[in-house]
């Protein structure tokens, strides 16, 4: 990954990691959450979005969500709620996202840079907040022309998205950033962080500022779904 900014111009980035949980049910429903099953096999009436049907908190994946924190050095939070995010698309049966704006399970942390990590200086990386929310179903092209399918098998499965500070400087430090992050999730055994599975995905906020004025005065763009670090 590279990138190149015209002279008098710096860029700042932050990254939003989504990674499925290694939980053995979804996060709000009892429907298995394994990957690659046949489609609509692995769903529930909660995951379809049918009326009348009520979450219920599956305590692994708080439990796995929690060593995530832990293990970035942050703080698990006394009090913890969850908002619903309202959107419409075909993807998102309920008509809403269940996720954790405004009182995430954890906050703050950071991650250390080095040169273990193929970087020739020391680099942190603070943690804005850890969060808890479920995924999307799984919206399949291409099988009928001008239909698009939906697989529910993804839809509720537990994710935690990982907020940074805007503190990445170079293309370098992101995959370095992502990589160390996959690394550490493998190794605590919260998420095997396949990219190409979809377990681990990445939005990239880029900033571009003019140098000497506040590195968080420019323009913000998000990229979204970012599934390889080439």
């Amino acid at each position: 990954m590279r990138w190149h900014t015209t002279a008098g111009f710096k860029a700042t980035v932050g990254l939003e990691l989504h990674v499925q949980l290694l939980a053995a049910q979804k996060l709000f429903s009892a429907a298995s959450a394994k990957w690659n099953e046949p489609p609509n096999t692995n769903v529930n009436v909660a995951d379809a979005g049918f009326p009348g049907a009520l979450p219920q908190l599956n305590p692994e994946c708080v439990q796995l969500a929690a060593r995530a924190i832990l293990a970035l050095n942050g703080q698990i939070q006394q009090r913890s709620a969850f908002d619903r995010k309202h959107y419409f698309y075909a993807d998102q049966p309920l008509g809403y996202q269940i996720t954790q704006q405004h009182h995430p399970i954890g906050r703050g942390g950071y991650v250390d840079l080095g040169s273990l990590d193929g970087l020739e200086y020391v680099k942190r990386i603070g943690i804005h907040q850890l969060q808890l929310e479920q995924d999307t179903a799984k919206s399949i092209h291409g099988v009928y022309p001008g239909h698009v399918l939906v697989d529910l098998n993804r839809a509720g499965v537990a994710l935690i998205e990982i907020v940074s500070k805007p503190d990445v400087d170079t293309a370098d430090e992101a995959v370095m950033y992502v990589r160390k992050m996959q690394n550490l999730l493998r190794h605590i055994g919260v998420s095997n962080c396949n990219m190409e599975e979809g377990s681990l995905r990445c939005d990239v906020n880029v900033s571009v500022y003019r140098d000497g004025e506040d590195r968080l005065s420019g323009t913000r763009c998000e990229l979204k779904n970012l599934n390889s670090l080439k």
